[in-house]
């Protein structure tokens, strides 16, 4: 008649933790994929194959390292978490006062964004350890 399960709430937040991490890793995803329709743009110029292949590369590093960070966070959230927050970083830094500060802003958030959501994993993990 009544639920009399004692491990229900720390069930429920081990089902939690687990959305919230995919959910960070399914965004991961989306958004490197979203920025690697950017460098499609090298194959409009005129140039040679190695060009184009040096000019590829280099378009997709914020990919790469964004999969690469990724990599990282799929076992340590919190570790994960403080790259992603450190990459954000990095690109209001490097591009603070070349482009408009929405530019800025529509690819820094939601860096920031999964920052948050694998720190807020790491960090249910533990508490559901400690229950």
């Amino acid at each position: 008649m009544f639920d009399t399960d004692i491990n229900f709430g720390m069930k429920n937040s081990i089902q939690h933790t687990g959305v919230i991490t995919w959910i960070a890793r399914i965004l991961t995803f989306l958004f490197a994929g979203f920025l690697s329709i950017f460098s499609l743009d090298v194959f409009s110029e005129a140039k040679g194959i190695l060009d184009t292949a040096i000019d590829l590369f280099m378009h997709m590093i914020p990919s790469i390292l964004l999969l690469l960070a990724l990599i990282i966070a799929w076992r340590w959230e919190k570790i994960g978490s403080i790259i992603y927050l450190g990459l954000g970083i990095f690109y209001i830094f490097e591009t603070w006062g070349k482009i408009h500060w929405s530019g800025i802003a529509l690819i820094a958030s939601p860096v920031f964004i999964i920052a948050i959501l694998f720190a807020v994993s790491g960090f249910q993990k533990i508490k559901v350890k400690q229950d």
